[in-house]
């Protein structure tokens, strides 16, 4: 089975020359999600209406291709199975139709949940597809998190917006994918690393090439929260690699609600080697590495 939805990129995530920011990629897979279960026999619109929900709780996503601004694009949602009751395992890939390159490829979870008394309403999505098995493959690979949620790691305090909930209630995962762009941006500058000047100075910008996201735990508008970030190490002097973990603010402590891993480089961003990674210098690596200001 494979369902294609067509979309154009916009304008919102283009922040830098014309590239389609990482947190934009899934906006577009979420609405790929919303679309497919429409196509299935479930108005996805009205089943939150009622009481219903879909959320992506899981993914382990790689970043292969550019994405630029009004580029048309390709979403395949493929290799579909109902691996427990409520929960759906998918391999979803984005083609950008103008450079014909694979843009974004990842394993994702779904899981949807029936509006009170009436359970058959997802029957046309969950009856219809094959049983699949939930292995360790398929997980998101969030690591050890090394440091994440100790003393050692780079700690950033906020509180749940109402616009990064859906449902009127909870932290959404999009909303999540916004919070590991903002931790990222606050560790680089507490470590001397600030965008806007390796922007200015460099003409460098932070790019994600693979992330993992694992939602545990809900967490609710209005929540305290604290997220930790800490750079493991860096490869080839090309590549960074990070373990992130949030954590909400409940009576009985500090829970964990998701984790997950990130991987960036520095895309030069003007002159001639525009769109090319960089080669971290020793300066660069020391700040990345030790997360305390130069």
């Amino acid at each position: 089975m494979i369902f294609t939805y067509d979309t154009i990129a916009s304008g919102e995530g283009a922040n830098i020359r014309t590239w389609i920011g990482f947190k934009h990629f899934e906006y577009v897979v979420s609405d790929a999600v919303r679309e497919y279960l429409t196509a299935s026999g479930v108005d996805a619109r009205q089943l939150v209406i009622d009481g219903g929900s879909f959320e992506v709780v899981a993914s382990r996503v790689a970043l292969t291709s550019v994405i630029e601004l009004g580029d048309r694009l390709a979403v395949r949602i493929v290799a579909l199975t109902r691996v427990e009751a409520d929960r759906l395992s998918a391999t979803i890939e984005i083609d950008n139709l103008r450079s014909g390159q694979l843009a974004l490829k990842g394993r994702y979870q779904v899981v949807l949940s029936a509006p009170a008394g009436d359970p058959e309403r997802l029957a046309p999505v969950l009856d219809n597809l094959a049983q699949g098995t939930l292995s360790s493959a398929a997980k998101p690979r969030s690591g050890s998190l090394s440091g994440a949620g100790t003393p050692d790691a780079f700690a950033h305090e906020w509180v749940v917006p109402y616009y990064y909930c859906e449902r009127s209630e909870v932290l959404s995962y999009r909303g999540y994918v916004r919070t590991v762009e903002t931790v990222v941006d606050e560790y680089l500058a507490h470590v001397g690393l600030a965008i806007p000047d390796l922007l200015a100075e460099r003409a460098w910008i932070p790019v994600v090439a693979k992330y993992s996201i694992e939602v545990l735990a809900p967490a609710r508008m209005g929540s305290r929260m604290r997220t930790y970030f800490k750079v493991d190490d860096v490869i080839g002097d090309v590549v960074f690699n990070a373990g992130w973990a949030t954590y909400t603010e409940e009576a009985e402590g500090w829970v964990c609600t998701a984790r997950g891993e990130i991987q960036h480089g520095y895309a030069i961003s003007r002159g001639e080697a525009a769109g090319s990674l960089a080669r971290l210098d020793e300066t660069t690596i020391k700040a990345l590495t030790r997360g305390e200001p130069k």
